[in-house]
Protein backbone atom coordinates (compact mmCIF):
# COMPACT_ATOMS: atom_id res chain seq x y z
CA UNK A 1 0.00 0.00 0.00
CA UNK A 2 1.15 3.44 -1.01
CA UNK A 3 1.91 5.75 1.66
CA UNK A 4 -0.44 8.19 2.29
CA UNK A 5 -0.88 11.02 4.99
CA UNK A 6 -3.28 10.46 7.76
CA UNK A 7 -5.84 13.18 7.08
CA UNK A 8 -6.09 11.51 3.70
CA UNK A 9 -6.19 7.96 4.94
CA UNK A 10 -8.66 9.05 7.87
CA UNK A 11 -10.82 11.52 5.67
CA UNK A 12 -11.28 10.49 2.11
CA UNK A 13 -14.35 7.87 2.56
CA UNK A 14 -16.19 11.43 4.13
CA UNK A 15 -15.66 13.38 1.26
CA UNK A 16 -18.38 14.32 -0.83
CA UNK A 17 -19.08 14.08 -4.30
CA UNK A 18 -19.40 17.17 -6.35
CA UNK A 19 -22.94 16.32 -7.14
CA UNK A 20 -23.88 16.60 -3.74
CA UNK A 21 -21.80 19.91 -3.63
CA UNK A 22 -23.83 21.44 -6.25
CA UNK A 23 -27.00 20.14 -4.48
CA UNK A 24 -26.41 22.32 -0.84
CA UNK A 25 -25.18 25.19 -2.85
CA UNK A 26 -28.28 25.49 -4.65
CA UNK A 27 -30.04 29.30 -3.46
CA UNK A 28 -33.22 28.06 -4.23
CA UNK A 29 -33.01 24.51 -1.74
CA UNK A 30 -31.62 26.14 0.96
CA UNK A 31 -33.95 28.99 0.88
CA UNK A 32 -36.59 26.44 1.23
CA UNK A 33 -35.43 24.50 3.50
CA UNK A 34 -34.58 27.38 5.68
CA UNK A 35 -38.40 28.30 5.07
CA UNK A 36 -38.84 24.92 6.54
CA UNK A 37 -37.00 24.97 9.54
CA UNK A 38 -37.88 28.61 10.71
CA UNK A 39 -41.51 27.48 10.30
CA UNK A 40 -40.94 23.97 12.40
CA UNK A 41 -39.20 26.55 14.86
CA UNK A 42 -42.37 28.66 15.03
CA UNK A 43 -43.91 25.61 15.67
CA UNK A 44 -42.02 23.91 18.53
CA UNK A 45 -41.69 27.37 20.37
CA UNK A 46 -46.06 27.24 20.46
CA UNK A 47 -45.63 23.71 21.91
CA UNK A 48 -44.00 25.05 25.06
CA UNK A 49 -40.97 24.74 26.88
CA UNK A 50 -40.72 20.62 26.86
CA UNK A 51 -40.85 20.56 23.14
CA UNK A 52 -37.95 23.24 22.90
CA UNK A 53 -35.83 21.20 25.60
CA UNK A 54 -36.42 17.95 23.68
CA UNK A 55 -35.82 19.59 20.16
CA UNK A 56 -32.84 21.19 21.80
CA UNK A 57 -31.66 17.63 23.17
CA UNK A 58 -32.27 16.02 19.66
CA UNK A 59 -29.97 18.53 17.91
CA UNK A 60 -27.42 17.84 20.16
CA UNK A 61 -27.33 14.20 19.73
CA UNK A 62 -27.72 14.47 15.91
CA UNK A 63 -24.41 16.65 15.97
CA UNK A 64 -22.61 13.91 17.80
CA UNK A 65 -23.86 11.61 16.22
CA UNK A 66 -22.17 13.87 13.26
CA UNK A 67 -18.70 13.83 14.80
CA UNK A 68 -18.76 10.62 15.84
CA UNK A 69 -18.95 9.17 12.31
CA UNK A 70 -15.88 12.07 11.52
CA UNK A 71 -13.75 10.82 14.93
CA UNK A 72 -14.38 6.96 13.94
CA UNK A 73 -13.02 7.47 10.38
CA UNK A 74 -10.50 10.07 11.73
CA UNK A 75 -8.41 7.24 14.20
CA UNK A 76 -9.45 4.01 12.21
CA UNK A 77 -11.82 2.63 14.40
CA UNK A 78 -15.07 2.20 12.42
CA UNK A 79 -14.26 -1.14 11.88
CA UNK A 80 -13.97 -1.82 16.30
CA UNK A 81 -17.90 -2.30 16.76
CA UNK A 82 -16.69 -1.73 20.48
CA UNK A 83 -15.48 1.96 19.95
CA UNK A 84 -18.83 3.28 17.72
CA UNK A 85 -20.91 1.30 20.97
CA UNK A 86 -18.39 2.49 24.34
CA UNK A 87 -18.37 6.19 22.70
CA UNK A 88 -22.33 6.25 22.95
CA UNK A 89 -22.26 5.15 26.08
CA UNK A 90 -20.04 7.43 27.75
CA UNK A 91 -22.31 10.19 25.53
CA UNK A 92 -25.68 8.79 27.09
CA UNK A 93 -23.90 8.85 30.88
CA UNK A 94 -22.56 12.07 30.48
CA UNK A 95 -25.80 13.92 28.91
CA UNK A 96 -27.48 12.48 31.70
CA UNK A 97 -25.13 13.32 34.46
CA UNK A 98 -24.75 17.00 33.58
CA UNK A 99 -28.10 18.22 31.75
CA UNK A 100 -29.89 16.11 34.37
CA UNK A 101 -27.99 18.02 37.12
CA UNK A 102 -28.64 21.30 35.91
CA UNK A 103 -32.66 19.95 35.78
CA UNK A 104 -32.31 18.48 38.87
CA UNK A 105 -30.70 22.05 40.14
CA UNK A 106 -33.87 24.55 39.02
CA UNK A 107 -36.79 22.09 39.76
CA UNK A 108 -35.27 20.27 43.23
CA UNK A 109 -38.59 21.43 44.95
CA UNK A 110 -41.06 20.31 42.86
CA UNK A 111 -39.57 17.16 41.51
CA UNK A 112 -38.54 16.07 45.11
CA UNK A 113 -42.19 15.72 45.45
CA UNK A 114 -42.39 12.30 43.74
CA UNK A 115 -40.96 9.20 45.55
CA UNK A 116 -39.39 7.85 42.54
CA UNK A 117 -37.41 10.83 42.06
CA UNK A 118 -36.53 11.48 45.48
CA UNK A 119 -33.37 8.85 45.55
CA UNK A 120 -32.43 9.68 42.18
CA UNK A 121 -31.99 13.15 42.61
CA UNK A 122 -30.42 12.53 46.37
CA UNK A 123 -28.25 9.71 44.53
CA UNK A 124 -27.46 11.60 41.12
CA UNK A 125 -24.03 12.16 41.45
CA UNK A 126 -22.17 8.89 42.90
CA UNK A 127 -24.94 7.40 40.53
CA UNK A 128 -23.57 8.82 37.33
CA UNK A 129 -20.21 8.48 38.77
CA UNK A 130 -20.39 4.83 39.13
CA UNK A 131 -21.55 4.28 35.94
CA UNK A 132 -19.08 6.12 34.16
CA UNK A 133 -16.19 4.37 35.58
CA UNK A 134 -17.74 0.90 34.00
CA UNK A 135 -17.40 2.55 30.90
CA UNK A 136 -13.50 3.14 31.72
CA UNK A 137 -13.59 -0.19 32.82
CA UNK A 138 -15.10 -1.60 29.78
CA UNK A 139 -12.81 0.65 27.76
CA UNK A 140 -9.48 -0.89 29.09
CA UNK A 141 -10.75 -4.68 28.77
CA UNK A 142 -11.12 -4.28 25.06
CA UNK A 143 -7.63 -2.65 24.29
CA UNK A 144 -4.95 -4.70 22.81
CA UNK A 145 -1.68 -4.53 21.25
CA UNK A 146 -2.87 -3.46 17.69
CA UNK A 147 -5.45 -0.61 19.03
CA UNK A 148 -3.90 1.13 21.71
CA UNK A 149 -3.08 4.58 20.37
CA UNK A 150 -6.33 4.52 18.00
CA UNK A 151 -8.52 3.66 21.26
CA UNK A 152 -7.07 6.30 23.40
CA UNK A 153 -7.24 8.72 20.81
CA UNK A 154 -10.69 7.81 19.78
CA UNK A 155 -11.87 8.24 23.92
CA UNK A 156 -10.42 11.76 24.01
CA UNK A 157 -12.36 13.10 20.72
CA UNK A 158 -15.29 11.58 22.54
CA UNK A 159 -14.71 13.94 25.33
CA UNK A 160 -14.10 16.71 23.78
CA UNK A 161 -16.88 16.33 22.03
CA UNK A 162 -19.02 15.79 25.00
CA UNK A 163 -17.57 18.95 26.55
CA UNK A 164 -18.11 21.02 23.38
CA UNK A 165 -21.83 19.62 22.71
CA UNK A 166 -23.06 18.80 26.35
CA UNK A 167 -21.35 21.96 29.18
CA UNK A 168 -22.93 24.55 26.76
CA UNK A 169 -26.34 23.05 26.51
CA UNK A 170 -26.60 21.76 30.51
CA UNK A 171 -25.38 25.65 30.97
CA UNK A 172 -28.23 26.95 28.63
CA UNK A 173 -31.15 24.84 31.09
CA UNK A 174 -29.71 27.61 33.94
CA UNK A 175 -30.74 30.12 32.55
CA UNK A 176 -33.72 28.73 30.68
CA UNK A 177 -35.32 28.14 33.26
CA UNK A 178 -36.14 31.36 34.50
CA UNK A 179 -37.44 32.85 31.64
CA UNK A 180 -37.74 31.48 27.67
CA UNK A 181 -36.60 34.57 26.25
CA UNK A 182 -33.53 34.45 28.00
CA UNK A 183 -32.43 31.14 25.95
CA UNK A 184 -34.62 32.35 22.70
CA UNK A 185 -33.06 35.33 22.28
CA UNK A 186 -29.47 34.83 21.99
CA UNK A 187 -30.47 31.77 19.84
CA UNK A 188 -32.25 33.97 17.26
CA UNK A 189 -29.86 36.75 16.93
CA UNK A 190 -26.92 33.99 16.20
CA UNK A 191 -29.00 32.61 13.64
CA UNK A 192 -30.20 36.29 12.03
CA UNK A 193 -26.36 37.17 11.51
CA UNK A 194 -25.48 33.81 10.25
CA UNK A 195 -28.27 34.44 8.02
CA UNK A 196 -27.73 38.36 7.57
CA UNK A 197 -23.77 37.55 6.89
CA UNK A 198 -24.56 34.60 4.39
CA UNK A 199 -26.88 37.44 1.83
CA UNK A 200 -25.09 39.87 2.15
CA UNK A 201 -21.96 38.06 1.58
CA UNK A 202 -23.25 36.73 -1.09
CA UNK A 203 -24.91 39.57 -2.75
CA UNK A 204 -21.54 42.55 -2.21
CA UNK A 205 -19.00 40.17 -0.61
CA UNK A 206 -15.43 40.76 -2.00
CA UNK A 207 -13.20 40.64 0.11
CA UNK A 208 -12.41 37.42 2.72
CA UNK A 209 -12.48 37.47 6.17
CA UNK A 210 -11.02 34.15 6.78
CA UNK A 211 -8.80 31.83 5.01
CA UNK A 212 -10.13 28.75 7.06
CA UNK A 213 -13.82 29.64 5.42
CA UNK A 214 -13.74 30.99 1.61
CA UNK A 215 -17.40 31.99 1.68
CA UNK A 216 -16.96 34.86 4.70
CA UNK A 217 -16.20 38.27 3.58
CA UNK A 218 -15.72 41.42 5.63
CA UNK A 219 -18.36 42.95 3.55
CA UNK A 220 -20.65 40.28 4.74
CA UNK A 221 -19.43 40.37 8.51
CA UNK A 222 -19.49 44.47 9.05
CA UNK A 223 -23.50 44.31 7.56
CA UNK A 224 -23.76 41.13 9.97
CA UNK A 225 -22.90 43.19 12.61
CA UNK A 226 -24.40 46.65 11.97
CA UNK A 227 -28.40 44.77 11.36
CA UNK A 228 -27.90 42.20 14.52
CA UNK A 229 -28.29 45.34 16.55
CA UNK A 230 -31.16 46.87 15.22
CA UNK A 231 -32.79 43.41 14.63
CA UNK A 232 -32.10 42.44 18.45
CA UNK A 233 -33.33 45.76 19.49
CA UNK A 234 -36.62 45.48 17.86
CA UNK A 235 -37.12 41.27 18.94
CA UNK A 236 -36.31 42.10 22.40
CA UNK A 237 -39.16 44.83 22.22
CA UNK A 238 -41.79 42.43 20.98
CA UNK A 239 -40.76 39.70 22.95
CA UNK A 240 -40.88 41.69 26.00
CA UNK A 241 -44.78 42.22 25.11
CA UNK A 242 -45.63 38.54 26.08
CA UNK A 243 -45.55 37.17 29.23
CA UNK A 244 -45.19 33.70 27.67
CA UNK A 245 -41.11 34.73 27.21
CA UNK A 246 -40.92 36.28 30.18
CA UNK A 247 -42.00 33.82 32.81
CA UNK A 248 -40.18 31.08 34.81
CA UNK A 249 -40.46 27.31 33.59
CA UNK A 250 -41.95 25.32 36.98
CA UNK A 251 -43.17 21.88 36.72
CA UNK A 252 -46.74 21.04 37.33
CA UNK A 253 -47.24 17.75 39.03
CA UNK A 254 -50.64 17.71 38.19
CA UNK A 255 -49.80 17.46 34.92
CA UNK A 256 -46.33 16.05 35.08
CA UNK A 257 -45.15 18.28 32.71
CA UNK A 258 -43.10 21.51 32.45
CA UNK A 259 -45.51 24.88 31.85
CA UNK A 260 -44.83 28.32 31.94
CA UNK A 261 -45.39 29.44 35.43
CA UNK A 262 -47.69 32.87 35.92
CA UNK A 263 -45.67 35.99 37.42
CA UNK A 264 -45.77 39.78 37.61
CA UNK A 265 -43.12 40.80 35.17
CA UNK A 266 -39.82 42.02 36.48
CA UNK A 267 -39.41 45.53 35.99
CA UNK A 268 -36.30 44.87 33.54
CA UNK A 269 -38.95 44.61 30.99
CA UNK A 270 -41.39 46.97 32.04
CA UNK A 271 -41.00 50.24 30.08
CA UNK A 272 -38.92 52.98 30.99
CA UNK A 273 -39.27 56.33 30.20
CA UNK A 274 -35.79 58.60 29.22
CA UNK A 275 -36.25 62.06 28.56
CA UNK A 276 -33.75 63.63 25.34
CA UNK A 277 -35.45 67.26 25.46
CA UNK A 278 -37.70 69.21 27.35
CA UNK A 279 -40.27 67.93 24.52
CA UNK A 280 -38.81 64.10 23.82
CA UNK A 281 -39.02 61.42 25.60
CA UNK A 282 -38.47 57.83 24.78
CA UNK A 283 -40.05 54.74 26.34
CA UNK A 284 -37.57 51.58 26.31
CA UNK A 285 -37.44 48.50 28.16
CA UNK A 286 -34.06 48.12 30.60
CA UNK A 287 -34.12 44.58 28.83
CA UNK A 288 -33.21 46.29 25.25
CA UNK A 289 -29.92 47.38 26.61
CA UNK A 290 -28.92 44.04 27.22
CA UNK A 291 -30.45 42.66 23.95
CA UNK A 292 -28.69 45.14 22.06
CA UNK A 293 -25.29 44.64 23.85
CA UNK A 294 -26.05 40.95 23.38
CA UNK A 295 -26.55 41.05 19.74
CA UNK A 296 -23.11 42.85 19.38
CA UNK A 297 -21.71 39.97 20.90
CA UNK A 298 -23.52 37.54 19.01
CA UNK A 299 -21.90 39.07 15.53
CA UNK A 300 -18.58 38.25 17.04
CA UNK A 301 -18.69 35.54 19.26
CA UNK A 302 -21.12 33.51 17.26
CA UNK A 303 -18.54 33.80 13.87
CA UNK A 304 -15.48 33.01 15.86
CA UNK A 305 -17.14 29.48 16.65
CA UNK A 306 -18.22 28.92 12.93
CA UNK A 307 -14.70 29.97 12.21
CA UNK A 308 -13.45 26.84 14.98
CA UNK A 309 -15.96 24.45 13.30
CA UNK A 310 -14.62 25.75 9.68
CA UNK A 311 -10.95 24.84 10.78
CA UNK A 312 -11.95 21.65 11.92
CA UNK A 313 -14.12 20.41 8.74
CA UNK A 314 -10.90 21.95 7.08
CA UNK A 315 -8.25 19.08 8.90
CA UNK A 316 -10.69 16.52 7.73
CA UNK A 317 -11.13 17.83 4.45
CA UNK A 318 -14.90 17.82 4.68
CA UNK A 319 -17.53 20.30 3.46
CA UNK A 320 -19.96 19.70 5.72
CA UNK A 321 -20.71 17.70 8.79
CA UNK A 322 -23.49 15.93 7.11
CA UNK A 323 -26.33 15.99 5.02
CA UNK A 324 -29.39 16.11 7.12
CA UNK A 325 -30.54 19.28 6.03
CA UNK A 326 -30.81 19.89 2.24
CA UNK A 327 -28.76 23.00 1.16
CA UNK A 328 -27.47 23.41 4.78
CA UNK A 329 -25.64 20.52 5.32
CA UNK A 330 -25.57 18.83 8.69
CA UNK A 331 -27.18 19.49 11.97
CA UNK A 332 -23.68 20.76 13.00
CA UNK A 333 -22.93 23.54 10.47
CA UNK A 334 -26.40 24.95 11.85
CA UNK A 335 -24.84 24.92 15.02
CA UNK A 336 -21.76 25.71 15.65
CA UNK A 337 -22.23 29.28 15.97
CA UNK A 338 -24.08 28.71 18.92
CA UNK A 339 -21.78 26.78 21.37
CA UNK A 340 -19.38 29.47 22.51
CA UNK A 341 -21.84 32.53 22.14
CA UNK A 342 -24.22 29.81 24.74
CA UNK A 343 -21.30 29.67 27.27
CA UNK A 344 -20.81 33.26 27.30
CA UNK A 345 -25.08 34.11 27.66
CA UNK A 346 -24.40 31.58 30.76
CA UNK A 347 -21.98 34.69 32.36
CA UNK A 348 -23.80 37.29 31.22
CA UNK A 349 -27.38 36.62 32.46
CA UNK A 350 -25.93 35.47 35.78
CA UNK A 351 -23.34 38.14 36.65
CA UNK A 352 -25.39 41.08 34.96
CA UNK A 353 -29.39 41.12 33.66
CA UNK A 354 -30.07 38.30 37.10
CA UNK A 355 -28.03 40.32 39.34
CA UNK A 356 -29.30 43.89 37.60
CA UNK A 357 -33.02 42.22 38.63
CA UNK A 358 -32.47 41.31 42.44
CA UNK A 359 -30.87 44.44 42.96
CA UNK A 360 -34.10 46.14 41.60
CA UNK A 361 -36.28 43.87 43.79
CA UNK A 362 -33.73 44.37 46.90
CA UNK A 363 -34.19 48.35 46.27
CA UNK A 364 -38.31 48.19 45.57
CA UNK A 365 -38.57 45.44 49.24
CA UNK A 366 -35.86 47.72 50.77
CA UNK A 367 -38.41 50.61 49.89
CA UNK A 368 -41.28 48.74 51.18
CA UNK A 369 -40.11 48.03 54.83
CA UNK A 370 -39.21 51.70 55.43
CA UNK A 371 -42.60 53.26 55.03
CA UNK A 372 -43.83 49.92 57.07
CA UNK A 373 -41.66 50.77 59.50
CA UNK A 374 -42.32 54.51 59.10
CA UNK A 375 -45.70 53.90 59.48
CA UNK A 376 -45.32 52.16 62.20
CA UNK A 377 -43.65 54.53 64.37
CA UNK A 378 -46.65 56.92 63.51
CA UNK A 379 -49.19 55.12 65.01
CA UNK A 380 -46.94 54.73 67.92
CA UNK A 381 -46.71 58.64 68.07
CA UNK A 382 -50.42 59.27 67.80
CA UNK A 383 -51.15 57.00 70.59
CA UNK A 384 -48.34 58.07 72.67
CA UNK A 385 -48.37 61.66 71.91
CA UNK A 386 -44.66 61.60 71.94
CA UNK A 387 -42.85 63.16 69.03
CA UNK A 388 -40.59 61.04 67.38
CA UNK A 389 -37.86 61.13 64.91
CA UNK A 390 -38.84 58.44 62.34
CA UNK A 391 -35.93 58.18 60.19
CA UNK A 392 -33.83 58.20 63.50
CA UNK A 393 -35.39 55.27 64.57
CA UNK A 394 -35.79 53.79 61.21
CA UNK A 395 -31.41 54.38 60.59
CA UNK A 396 -30.69 53.12 63.82
CA UNK A 397 -33.88 50.00 63.55
CA UNK A 398 -31.25 48.34 60.94
CA UNK A 399 -27.88 49.69 62.26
Amino acid sequence: MKAESFNQVACSPLRSSENNFQILNNPLIRTISGITMIACFMIIIKMGPAAIFMCNLLFITKSFDELLKIGLKTYQCSSIRKAFTLSWFLFVVSTYALVGQSIYDEFTLDLQNHLILRPIIKYHGIMCFSVYTLGLVIFLANLNNSNYLNMYSMIGFVHVCIAILIIPFSMSIKYFSKGIIRFLFPLITVIFNDIAAYVIGSVCGRHKLIGLSPKKTWEGFIGALILSPIFGYSLSSFMCKFDYFLCPIKYESNQNWFVIDQCQKDLIFHPKEHRLTENIKISIEPFQFHAFVLSILASTLGPLGGFIASGFKRACGIKDFGNTIPGHGGVLDRLDSQFLFQVFVYFYVNCIINETIENVNYTIRFNELRDEKKESFKFFQSQLDVPIDTNFIYINWYI
